[in-house]
C-alpha cells in the first residue's frame, strides 16, 4: 500500500506541475499574441499634441507694420481712450496712415460698417467657423458679398476713437465659432510677444 500511495502522490504532483506549466504557457502566449497583433506606428514623426490650432497660409494683414497691443481675450486691460477697463479682443498692427489692409486669409465679405468708435469695419467669413474682423479702417475697397483671396486689398489703415492712443493702425480680430481667439495663434508675425 505504501508504494501505491507514494506513486499516486508523485503522479498528482506531476499532474499539478504540468497543469500549472501549461497555464503559464497559455498566459505567456496570449500576451505575446496580443502584443504582436497591435498596430505599429510606421511614422517616425511625433504626433502633434499642441493646443494651438494649425492653420496654413495666414498672412499679416498690413505690410510695414509694428506690432502694437496684443489680444487680451479673457483679461481686462486699461483703455486710455475710453478711460475704462475692458478686454482687447484683437491685435493692433501700427502702420502709416493710408497703408493698404489686405485679407489675412481667403473668404467672403459679410459686413462693411462704419461707426464713430471703431472707424470702418470689414468682416470676412473664412469658413470652418472662422471670421476675421478688420477695424480702424479709413475706408473699405470691398462690399458685402465680395470674395477675397489671401493678400487682396480690402481697405486702408486709419484711426479709431476707441483706440486713439494707438495712432493709425489696423485692429484685427479673429473669431472661431463666434468666440474671440488670439489672431497670433493663426498669423506668424515677426516680433510677436505672447
Amino acid at each position: 500500500m505504501k508504494s501505491y500511495n507514494s506513486n499516486q502522490k508523485r503522479k498528482n504532483v506531476i499532474t499539478t506541475v504540468a497543469v500549472f506549466a501549461a497555464a503559464v504557457l497559455v498566459i505567456v502566449l496570449s500576451i505575446v499574441f496580443a502584443l504582436s497583433a497591435r498596430p505599429q506606428s510606421t511614422s517616425a514623426e511625433p504626433v502633434n499634441t499642441a493646443s494651438k490650432p494649425v492653420v496654413e497660409k495666414y498672412s499679416a494683414p498690413v505690410e510695414n507694420y509694428t506690432l502694437g497691443k496684443a489680444a487680451s481675450i479673457d483679461k481686462l486691460v486699461y483703455m486710455p481712450s475710453l478711460n475704462m477697463w475692458k478686454t482687447h479682443n484683437g491685435v493692433d498692427f501700427a502702420a502709416a496712415e493710408g497703408s493698404k489692409v489686405t485679407a489675412a486669409y481667403s473668404g467672403k465679405v459679410t459686413a462693411v460698417e462704419t461707426s464713430a468708435l471703431d472707424g470702418t469695419t470689414v468682416t470676412v467669413s473664412q469658413g470652418d467657423g472662422l471670421t476675421a474682423v478688420y477695424k480702424s479702417l479709413s475706408s473699405a475697397s470691398v462690399k458685402v458679398g465680395d470674395k477675397v483671396s489671401n493678400g487682396a486689398t480690402i481697405g486702408v489703415v486709419g484711426t479709431m476713437i476707441s483706440e486713439t492712443e494707438a495712432g493709425t493702425h489696423l485692429h484685427f480680430e479673429l473669431k472661431k465659432d463666434g468666440k474671440f481667439v488670439d489672431p497670433l495663434d493663426y498669423i506668424d508675425v515677426e516680433g510677436a510677444a505672447k
